[in-house]
């Protein structure tokens, strides 16, 4: 026994077969869970690095929805709205092949206040979104 040697005899053997069989089922259960455990924190450290980052993307699309809105009220809203000053100087005479198919402040259309898309008729106009 002191030099890790035991004796078996046939009557024993099996047992003691089982007994080496669970001793390694053990060892390998505790080698998995220090592994298991390993591997759950690392996943846990990336769900926190990716829900950071998808917290940002939120803020950004914000910040892009707030942009979007204020361009297209110096586009379309207001006295001095840009749509409004080149229909003017159409309507002064100036040459165009084009027409501007957007919606604006002071509109003859009024109540219409969005984009014309492709395929859509003249004079239909599709909402813009509202600023939030």
């Amino acid at each position: 026994m002191s030099r890790g040697v035991g004796l078996v005899y046939p009557t024993s053997l099996l047992m003691a077969l089982r007994t080496v069989r669970h001793l390694w089922n053990v060892e390998k259960r505790n080698r998995n869970a220090e592994q298991i455990a390993e591997r759950a924190g690392r996943l846990y450290d990336k769900l926190a690095t990716f829900i950071d980052s998808f917290q940002r993307v939120g803020s950004a699309l914000d910040t892009a929805q707030r942009a979007y809105a204020t361009a297209t009220g110096q586009l379309t809203q207001g006295r001095g709205n840009l749509v409004r000053q080149v229909e003017e100087l159409k309507s002064l005479g100036a040459r165009t092949g084009k027409t501007i198919a957007i919606a604006h402040d002071d509109d003859p259309q009024e109540g219409s206040d969005g984009l014309s898309l492709p395929g859509m008729e003249e004079g239909e106009a599709r909402q813009l979104p509202a600023a939030e």
